[in-house]
């Protein structure tokens, strides 16, 4: 409980993304969000434009799922390199864990994805795999750097970066047409539940080893 007690930010994303998961899949699994999610397809439809539509398709692409699994293989390899394997390994397992509850998540629910005309998507669609992983990468890369920044202004504006960059991620999806928009709620509440369960577990797995040594 001290522990808990010690962490309130990390305690209170947890348990807000998970509570914001739990009813977003409670409305989709009953029907009560399809007039929404249509409402917000249909608006975005009117809205599609060249250069939009291409700076979408890019941030979709760069920020895949398969991509930034990638980029977390090479920072668990710098991990274990540098000695913090503990880093590598939850790090690895938010990653692991919360894209394989995406997809299997999807298989559960069986969610329709929304007809898109301008890009293409397989499987089903609630959760968001891209959401969950963006939301992943970001949050645990942000605090594998944070003890190394001592400028408060740079960690501010990488913090901002990264909001942006969950965010822009989450609309791209919308915007092609291939998710609905609960999709992407749920897949970045999903996200920022395990990686705070994560860097929770990392933090707890600390300060038990200082404790002992100490």
């Amino acid at each position: 409980m001290n522990f808990l007690k010690s962490h309130p930010r990390l305690v209170f994303l947890n348990v807000l993304s998970l509570c914001v998961f739990l009813l977003t899949t409670y409305l989709v699994i009953f029907a009560q969000t399809i007039v929404f999610d249509s409402k917000v397809y249909t608006s975005i439809v009117g809205i599609h434009r060249g250069p939009l539509t291409r700076i979408m398709l890019a941030i979709s692409e760069v920020l895949h799922p398969g991509v930034l699994i990638g980029i977390t293989a090479l920072f668990v390899l710098y991990f274990v390199y540098g000695k913090k394997k503990r880093f590598a390994y939850y790090f690895l397992g938010s990653m692991f864990f919360g894209v394989g509850s995406a997809l299997l998540c999807k298989t559960m629910f069986a969610v329709v994805r929304p007809e898109s005309f301008i890009a293409s998507a397989v499987g089903w669609s609630y959760p968001s795999a891209h959401a969950t992983a963006v939301a992943i990468f970001f949050i645990t890369t942000l605090y594998a750097v944070e003890e190394k920044i001592k400028d408060r202004t740079i960690e501010v504006l990488l913090t901002m970066v990264s909001v942006v960059l969950i965010t822009l991620t989450a609309l791209s999806r919308v915007y092609l047409g291939v998710h609905w928009t609960t999709d992407v709620l749920a897949g970045t509440a999903l996200g920022i539940f395990w990686a705070t369960v994560s860097i929770l577990a990392l933090r707890y797995s600390i300060d038990t080893h200082d404790g002992i040594h100490s």
